[in-house]
């Protein structure tokens, strides 16, 4: 495998990692909130069109990682179920859980019970999601800097 695809693998599992882990941070911890129904607009088949990285301290600075090959996918099921498959470099990455809304949140729960939270638009047959607590070692020093991550999804027939 040549330097570069190595590099990228790399790259696809600290992505998958740190979008299918979370922090505390991430969880939402207000008793009151009111999950409501998942939206019928968000069942179905996803597929990611954009997986972009941005650099909170210098916003010009990103990493679009379809551009290098990730092909992200999720699905939701009418019952809040989700899967998500993450493709990279012949690597197969799944994750399943829940999903709820909350106005314009949407809460990802793994069956481990760990929760990532982002705000999400829906508009038709498209989804944009961002979440605002991410890290990404733009300059590959190993050194992983504070990033927002924006997923943009258009919805297809499986």
């Amino acid at each position: 495998m040549s330097s570069n695809k190595s590099v990228l693998l790399l790259l696809l599992t600290v992505v998958s990692l740190a979008f299918f882990s979370c922090s505390s941070e991430n969880n939402p911890t207000d008793g009151n909130q009111n999950t409501i129904e998942v939206p019928d607009g968000l069942v179905g088949y996803w597929v990611g069109t954009s997986f972009r990285y941005i650099n909170k301290a210098d916003t010009t600075v990103q990493a679009d990682l379809s551009q290098f090959g990730v092909v992200f996918s999720v699905t939701v099921e009418p019952d809040s179920s989700y899967s998500s498959t993450t493709l990279f470099l012949g690597q197969t990455i799944e994750e399943s859980g829940t999903i709820s809304v909350v106005q314009n949140t949407v809460n990802f729960t793994q069956q481990a019970d760990q929760t990532r939270s982002g705000t999400f638009s829906l508009n038709g047959t498209n989804m944009d999601i961002r979440f605002e607590e991410e890290f990404f070692d733009f300059d590959q020093d190993g050194t992983e800097e504070p990033a927002i991550l924006d997923i943009s999804l258009e919805k297809r027939i499986q």
